[in-house]
């Protein structure tokens, strides 16, 4: 009769979308001499929310014990965004006429740009939506209230990152 060795894995801190699996959370024990063997393995990205890390443990002494597997749970947070509104053309604009706003959404940790749509609203209520392509996109909006106007960016998130939204932009509509 061979005896199971025991595995002791406490469930890792959360981790931000972007972080490789390492030893920080593949660091499971036996008490006993052995081979781990984790799956997702080191160096993997995961998605943003609660996964399960699984590891199969064959010990050296394979007369006396039995193999062994365990598994913990780890969360995967979403993380921060920042949008900006890098140009709006022609400024100042004619009424009636289109604006083309460029934008970018950068995400904290860096690792895949965030992906989905930005809405630019105009504080007159015009508004347009743009595709981000690797983390920057455009829109064109007519402005058609003459005088002053503060364009905003707003980045609704995607499944790895948080929403956001730009710092206001002057418009002025001759």
């Amino acid at each position: 009769f061979r005896s199971t060795p025991t595995i002791t894995w406490t469930a890792p801190a959360a981790i931000p979308y972007g972080t490789a699996l390492s030893g920080t959370q593949l660091d499971a024990t036996a008490s006993v001499a052995g081979k781990f063997v984790y799956s997702p393995t080191a160096g993997k990205v995961l998605t943003a929310g609660t996964e399960t890390l699984s590891v199969t443990f064959t010990p050296t002494d394979h007369v006396d014990y039995s193999g062994a597997t365990d598994t913990v749970t780890l969360v995967v947070n979403k993380v921060d965004t920042t949008t900006t509104i890098t140009s709006n053309t022609p400024n100042p604009s004619t009424h009636g006429n289109a604006v083309s706003v460029h934008f970018t959404v950068t995400a904290a940790t860096n690792y895949k740009a965030p992906t989905g749509n930005v809405t630019v609203n105009a504080s007159t209520g015009e508004s347009c939506t743009g595709k981000l392509v690797n983390g920057s996109g455009s829109c064109s909006v007519t402005l058609n209230t003459v005088g002053a106007s503060t364009l905003t960016a707003t980045y609704a998130g995607d499944s790895n990152d948080n929403s956001s939204v730009s710092v206001g932009v002057a418009q002025t509509v001759n």
